[in-house]
């Protein structure tokens, strides 16, 4: 059976990508650069295997398909990618795994075809965040 391919994009449709599995290391992530970088307590991640070439550039399962991610380096060895019209978050690079990218699952077409299986970097958690299990669900937007 060939490798998945999932496809995905923006919030407002300029970066249109497509990223071919296998897939490994799905989690949730909550470092200090996730968390700044995106504004929320945790960022959900997948990781695509980027294989090296003969002439030892990568070769990313990561293809954009349409429109131009912008990049800033968010720490000594990690490359983020985003929309530089919405913002979005799309991907993470680092020196540290030249054969890895990371892309973010809400950014994907649909952000179930993969499912978290941990949490990394908890100790850089929002003490709130482990008790929000008994918080109240709303299938929308919360009644006023």
């Amino acid at each position: 059976m060939p490798d998945p391919v999932l496809t995905g994009g923006c919030c407002c449709g300029f970066v249109r990508f497509e990223v071919r599995g296998p897939f490994s290391d799905v989690t949730l992530c909550s470092c200090v650069t996730c968390r700044r970088a995106s504004g929320a307590p945790v960022v959900a991640w997948a990781t695509a295997f980027a294989p090296a070439t003969p002439q030892g550039l990568v070769s990313a399962n990561y293809v954009v398909v349409a429109g131009e991610p912008a990049s800033f380096r968010s720490s000594d060895h990690g490359t983020r990618t985003f929309c530089p019209r919405c913002g979005t978050a799309l991907t993470f690079s680092s020196t540290l795994a030249q054969n890895e990218l990371d892309f973010t699952l809400c950014s994907l077409d649909d952000p179930n075809a993969l499912t978290p299986a941990d949490r990394t970097f908890t100790r850089s958690e929002p003490t709130w965040l482990r008790s929000l299990g008994h918080l109240p669900g709303f299938k929308a937007r919360r009644p006023r």
